[in-house]
């Protein structure tokens, strides 16, 4: 008689089937590679306008329209196209480490790119925030707020670890048949390329603002 294991009948008599184990797969893992280089390009385009707006013009700007532009609030050249430019990135790099995390490792992967997501939003706005702060007068408010504002940010980013990590124990003690296992090896070369795509990213905006500067 078949014996059931948490919804799936693992055979004949009472030997069980073993969870399957989700091995290294190169095309899934290169569009994450490629999607954490678009999101890494994307996140430094809104840190660069952060602070420039930051900054330059006190936490705000405005350019153009009928709206009466203060001395010192109007936009640098190329802003705007920097933060759509980096949003666009950010979205798109994420949806596209999301997909192919999927397509790599399943639920467990996703999972932890849900809290990379999440540690890497929050981080790299604490970050941006603390940076700001500390390059303004002591005697700043705004400085103030933005310390304020870098320190609850990293401490929110910081929470997403857990989720990061998280997945890593479970997939090796886990033995339902219904998720992906993926192996140690496939959870370190799916973290070697989410870091070599951090560094590509980075390589790729320095090498574009040395050619358009």
């Amino acid at each position: 008689m078949p014996k059931k294991n948490n919804g799936k009948f693992s055979g004949s008599g009472n030997q069980e089937e073993p969870p399957v184990e989700q091995t290294v797969r190169w095309v899934p893992l290169v569009g994450a590679l490629v999607g954490v280089a678009i999101l890494t390009a994307g996140m430094a385009c809104l840190y660069l306008v952060m602070r420039t707006v930051g900054l330059e013009n006190g936490g705000s700007c405005v350019s153009g329209g009928p709206y009466e532009i203060a001395p010192g609030h109007e936009c640098e050249d190329g802003v705007f196209a920097l933060g759509y430019g980096g949003a666009f990135g950010l979205i798109a790099g994420f949806l596209l480490l999301l997909w192919s995390s999927h397509r790599y490792g399943g639920p467990l992967v996703v999972t932890s790119v849900s809290g990379m997501g999440w540690s890497s939003l929050f981080g790299g706005l604490g970050g941006s925030f603390l940076s700001i702060g500390s390059e303004m007068p002591d005697a700043s408010d705004v400085g103030s707020e933005f310390t304020t504002l870098g320190i609850v940010f990293l401490v929110m980013a910081s929470l997403g670890l857990a989720v990061v990590f998280g997945p890593i124990p479970y997939s090796m003690r886990s033995q339902r048949l219904d998720y992906p296992k993926p192996t140690p090896f496939a959870w370190l070369a799916w973290f070697a390329s989410v870091a070599i795509g951090i560094v590509i990213g980075f390589v790729a905006l320095e090498l574009a603002r040395s050619i358009f500067e």
